[in-house]
């Protein structure tokens, strides 16, 4: 939890709700998939590129890839980021930690919750995580079958080709 704890102090400014934790900005990371890193965490935590409450709600590539790799994720995003990804069809892991972080509260309340999520999470023995991770994989399979769908990706498409034309 010490880590977790000093990794946040170091990377995400709570007043502002902005995180930075790479200094090669000139690089677009968006494109990219490290399968190692995937493949070798048992959670994906996604600081989103916004946190704040907003008339939108804002999902970049960060918040698809743990979808795509079929892995656990926790996003901090806008408030009820989890509870639209529902309404798109999508399960998330309510039923293995606490989601409250998505809640539309004052966002140190947000931080806190997620840090003691966290912590909770990385208080449980790998014995433990593991079997969480079985009892998941129905919850992983079905938000990647979401994610490519593919009437889903004609759907987006055409509200694109929209856009595109207006």
């Amino acid at each position: 939890s010490k880590e977790i704890s000093q990794w946040f102090e170091n990377n995400f400014d709570i007043e502002n709700g902005i995180s930075l934790d790479r200094t090669d900005q000139e690089v677009n990371w968006a494109t990219e998939l490290n399968r190692n890193l995937h493949n070798d965490t048992f959670l994906n935590l996604v600081i989103e590129t916004h946190q704040f409450p907003s008339s939108e709600l804002f999902f970049s590539e960060k918040s698809v890839r743990p979808i795509y790799t079929a892995q656990p994720f926790i996003i901090f995003g806008n408030p009820e980021s989890l509870k639209y990804l529902k309404q798109l069809g999508y399960k998330t892991f309510s039923d293995f930690w606490d989601e409250s972080y998505d809640e539309d509260v004052p966002l140190q309340e947000r931080f806190d919750r997620l840090f003691n999520t966290l912590e909770s999470i990385a208080d449980k023995p790998m014995e433990e995580l593991n079997e969480w991770l079985c009892d998941m994989q129905p919850i992983l399979e079905h938000n990647f079958n979401t994610l490519m769908r593919v009437e889903s990706l004609h759907k987006r498409n055409k509200e694109l080709s929209k856009w595109i034309e207006l």
